[in-house]
């Protein structure tokens, strides 16, 4: 199981979507987030 959701989510621009997600709640850092998780 671990297996598919490594390969599943091995997009990079499709983790840093999941990622922009979970954090809609906190509109004031929402950018700032998006773009931190661009760097890493």
């Amino acid at each position: 199981m671990l297996d598919y959701f490594r390969t599943y989510f091995s997009d990079t621009s499709l983790c840093q979507l999941l990622s922009c997600l979970c954090i809609l709640g906190d509109q004031f850092n929402f950018l700032t987030n998006c773009i931190d998780l661009s760097l890493i």
